[in-house]
């Protein structure tokens, strides 16, 4: 499962790290815990089929053997067993864990014969990890559960995708056992979707039609962990589906469109926006520039139009933040960084929005560290990561919206794509923050958007909304 062709295993704080030589690509990665929380798979939020490294507290032990003979395959497995017990890992001495890791702690897995080499040494013959088990499956699981964290999705779609989840997780099969449970999963959607209220199903018409067709096979998957949980779920169905059919016919659902893409994947908005922001750009580049610069939260989108430091006022105009709450932080500059205002920027439905800061004329421009921030307890992060979780959250947005083109079975021109524009942004934000790895090859998704293998005959729920 592990891709690329060379598989690494480190022995690091009492855990056995497995990864590739490939690292996370410009969506980031999302993981699953497995085994009951010792161990943990970590996967390409882009490419979910694809495994980036699998850690074990306990690999000596029979379940974690099993575990990394299903997703690592059996040659790569068998050979870390003579070797852990070489290198005296964790599991393989008294205590909880084993000793403390001594001797060699790397090895390249893809070595025919690991006896011979030491950190140092080349590599001779390796073989290539192939790909195994049910890493698609798991995939799909980790990357369901980060999605679970979107802050728009509504009470329905939250429950629907906890039950779907939970039936994902339970049909794993045996010796995965993820945490949380399967079975912990539905259960938690069960409870949720029985307390929705009658306006709790005012959403997306896609979003309701797949539910409906889904909660029969979630159903009798439920079966075979709880009947009870079932028959809850039936219930449920019974109760609610004609309430389903008729806020999908009724055409006051969240999110309704007319055409065959979901909301997030039409066409207009992004491109857009794209558009509006450059001619921002383009205008306050023309302007005076401004007295001092301001930062954004990595998940804030937005830009500076102005800023203007007059006594005891500093004065911000800002484009890009929509209706979103946000506030305005300045500190002054020295070690620790000292909090001087925090302002709420102004309200509004126009393009741009205004927050004005009252500070003491005693401190200069140049001492002023400013930001927007929709969570002002949050503590003050660089520029730099800033930059790095900025072109991580973009990255996460053009999966989302090359996975929901795809289950939409829409196909558009390169360039009239919102796939492909938000694919650039998230390039250029790569490049902007010093990774032109991550910048090329978000660049390439432009061309050739990754999705996975299940995006299209069984999206996530969250992919349509």
């Amino acid at each position: 499962m592990i891709d690329p062709a060379e598989a690494v295993a480190n022995l690091s704080d009492q855990l056995l790290v497995v990864t590739g030589e490939r690292p996370d690509g410009p969506a980031g990665l999302v993981v699953v815990e497995l085994l009951d929380g010792s161990a943990e798979l970590a996967v390409d939020t882009a490419e979910p089929d694809t495994v980036l490294s699998l850690t074990l507290a306990r690999p000596l032990d029979d379940p974690a053997h099993r575990l990394a003979r299903l997703i690592l395959g059996p040659v790569i497995a068998d050979a870390l067993l003579p070797w852990l017990d070489r290198a005296g890992g964790p599991g393989s001495g008294s205590g909880p864990r084993g000793p403390s890791p001594v001797g060699q702690t790397s090895v390249r897995l893809g070595d025919r014969d690991t006896d011979r080499h030491s950190d140092s040494e080349p590599s001779a013959q390796r073989v290539r990890p192939g790909a195994f088990g049910p890493g698609p499956l798991l995939g799909r699981l980790a990357l369901g559960l980060a999605e679970l964290t979107r802050p728009d999705l509504t009470d329905l779609e939250v429950a629907a995708s906890l039950v779907e989840m939970g039936t994902l997780a339970g049909d794993l099969g045996p010796g995965l056992d993820p945490s949380p449970s399967g079975l912990a999963l539905a259960t938690a959607g069960i409870e949720r979707w029985e307390l929705l209220g009658p306006d709790d199903w005012d959403t997306n018409p896609v979003v309701l039609e797949v539910v409906g067709i889904r909660q029969a096979r979630w159903a009798k998957s439920l079966h075979q962990l709880d009947p009870t949980l079932a028959d809850r779920l039936r219930r449920l169905r019974t109760a609610r589906f004609n309430r389903m059919d008729a806020a999908a016919r009724s055409g006051r659902a969240r999110g309704a469109v007319s055409g065959p893409l979901p909301p997030a994947a039409a066409a207009a908005g992004p491109l857009d926006l794209v558009t509006y922001r450059n001619e921002m750009v383009a205008a306050a580049e023309q302007a005076a520039p401004p007295t001092l610069e301001v930062l954004f939260d990595p998940d804030v989108d937005g830009w500076l139009i102005s800023a203007d430091h007059d006594g005891h006022h500093l004065v911000v105009h800002l484009g890009g933040l929509g209706d979103r709450p946000c506030w305005l932080r300045v500190h002054r500059r020295g070690t620790p960084l000292r909090l001087l205002a925090l302002a709420p920027v102004e309200p509004g439905n126009r393009r741009w929005r205004q927050a004005v800061a009252l500070i003491g004329p005693e401190v200069g421009s140049d001492d002023l560290i400013v930001d927007v921030t929709a969570d002002p307890t949050q503590p003050w992060q660089s520029d730099s990561t800033r930059r790095v979780r900025r072109a991580s959250r973009l990255g996460v947005e053009a999966a989302r919206l090359s996975r929901q083109q795809v289950a939409a079975g829409a196909a558009r021109p390169r360039r009239q794509n919102p796939v492909a524009a938000a694919w650039m942004e998230c390039s250029q934000a790569w490049d902007e923050a010093g990774d032109q790895q991550r910048a090329a090859r978000a660049s390439q998704h432009s061309l050739d958007p990754p999705v996975p293998s299940w995006a299209r005959r069984d999206p996530l729920l969250t992919d349509l909304t």
